[in-house]
């Protein structure tokens, strides 16, 4: 079947998210027998990576010949092509199909639903015996887990006899689901308690409590608590104004045993260059107060070296280990500007937000957000090299926003005029938004918070 992308624009459309609890890993594999299908046409492996800003997927092909050059690529009429098959919701058929074809006009590749309509170019990548395409997750909306399987189509006498064969990979079903990288956002409810999420996907669990405004959200390190990827820590500030933390299989305790008050909600980071937890807050006193304590496996640390940072803060702070390595805090101010320190004297900064604001990082790029004054979000990257300017993302937001950054990009989740919890992502390397906004549902207040594992 012929596809065309003449008038398609990268990431520019949207499917529904789908409801499916998120897998552990970002890449899977699949395998075929050789021999089972003809030179330069016999699929023998499968390879999905489902990245939070893209998803790439490839096929290994017995004697694989150049699309750039080989007569059964690019000779006119030619059906040689390969089609990944996407399912999304763990039941059959298929919701999208990737294709990698050339018919003597050129390669092309790009994304379809399963009813051959359009929705966004993919880039190429042949280096034998592989075959890869990859497009901007947002192409297929923010789901959470993929499966695939591909089918290789060669075509020996390209205009000729009809004697096109196939071989898929695997030979049958499709490759077992993989997600993407572990995304967690944290929300109070109508009923104010906690709710977390996985980030793709409407999928919310109660975790009770009662908060006056939204978590701080800190990643603990891969294998604590017994998980692969990480621990969600979930920090809040309670009705009685102290600060109170859990996770999934710890119920909620004091953060502080000396006791600490708080207006609004807090920030908080895991630092593994000392193995603690770094929370801060806005006081009673409007101040920033920052504390920290060492992470013990199996508990919720106590921390008591609680220090008086300074200024005078309109709402609640993020915090973040930055690129450079150094424990950095964005607040803001009385003038609504946004002020950042690592703990001695603040600088201000030329972004004015409205309530908290959003800030995380990985060791190579961390990711700034918050609702501007016109309600909208705005964002802006660090790098070793510094910030780059604040750029206007969109949307109306009705509180701060929450923003975790994984390996190869950054989900900014937000609170929108339905009170729902809207998401978009952005790509570390370019810089660039992998698509608009989509919506993960909910019924929420106080704004989020968020954390890549």
């Amino acid at each position: 079947m012929r596809r065309s992308l003449a008038v398609v624009a990268v990431g520019v459309l949207f499917a529904a998210a789908a409801v499916v609890t998120p897998a552990a890993a970002e890449e899977g594999f699949a395998t075929d027998p050789a021999g089972d299908g003809p030179n330069h046409g016999d699929a023998t492996g499968l390879q999905i990576i489902n990245e939070t800003a893209w998803v790439t997927l490839g096929v290994f092909v017995v004697g694989a010949e150049d699309p750039a050059t080989a007569p059964a690529w690019t000779s006119e009429g030619s059906e040689t092509r390969i089609e990944w098959n996407i399912d999304t919701n763990g039941a059959a058929p298929e919701e999208y199909v990737a294709v990698f074809a050339a018919d003597g006009q050129g390669p092309f590749a790009g994304v379809f639903t399963a009813a051959d309509e359009p929705l966004c170019e993919a880039e190429t990548r042949f280096a034998s015996p592989f075959y890869e395409v990859r497009f901007p997750r947002s192409c297929i909306g923010a789901l959470p887990t993929i499966s695939v399987n591909a089918r290789v189509f060669y075509d020996a006498t390209p205009g000729g006899a009809s004697d096109t064969s196939t071989d898929s990979v695997p030979n049958s079903n499709f490759a077992p689901a993989v997600a993407p990288d572990e995304i967690r956002v944290g929300v109070v409810g109508a009923d104010d308690a906690l709710w977390a999420g996985s980030g793709f996907g409407p999928q919310f669990a109660g975790l009770g409590g009662r908060l006056i405004a939204a978590p701080a959200v800190a990643a603990l390190p891969s294998g604590e608590g017994g998980r692969e990827n990480g621990t969600p820590l979930y920090v809040g500030t309670g009705t009685d104004n102290q600060l109170w933390a859990r996770t999934t299989d710890l119920g909620w305790r004091p953060l502080s045993s000396g006791g600490t008050f708080c207006k609004g909600g807090p920030g908080a980071v895991y630092n593994s260059l000392n193995n603690s937890l770094t929370v801060a807050c806005r006081g009673v006193d409007d101040a920033l107060w920052v504390g920290s304590g060492p992470l013990a496996a199996g508990s919720i640390p106590d921390i008591k070296n609680w220090a008086r940072i300074g200024g005078t803060l309109k709402a609640g702070p993020s915090v973040a280990v930055g690129p450079n390595q150094q424990v950095t805090f964005l607040v803001v101010g009385l003038d609504d500007h946004v002020w950042q320190t690592t703990g001695g004297p603040f600088t201000g900064m030329s972004w004015q937000c409205k309530g908290h604001v959003a800030f995380s990082s990985n060791p190579d790029v961390g990711w700034f957000g918050c609702r501007g004054l016109d309600d909208a979000l705005w964002a802006a990257v660090i790098t070793q090299d510094g910030w780059a300017p604040a750029r206007r993302l969109g949307g109306v937001l009705t509180d701060g926003p929450g923003v975790a950054v994984a390996p190869d990009g950054a989900v900014f989740a937000v609170q929108g005029l339905d009170q729902a919890v809207w998401q978009i992502v952005m790509d570390n390397l370019s810089g660039e938004p992998m698509g608009g906004f989509s919506r993960n549902g909910g019924k929420i207040k106080f704004g989020v918070g968020a954390a890549a594992l």
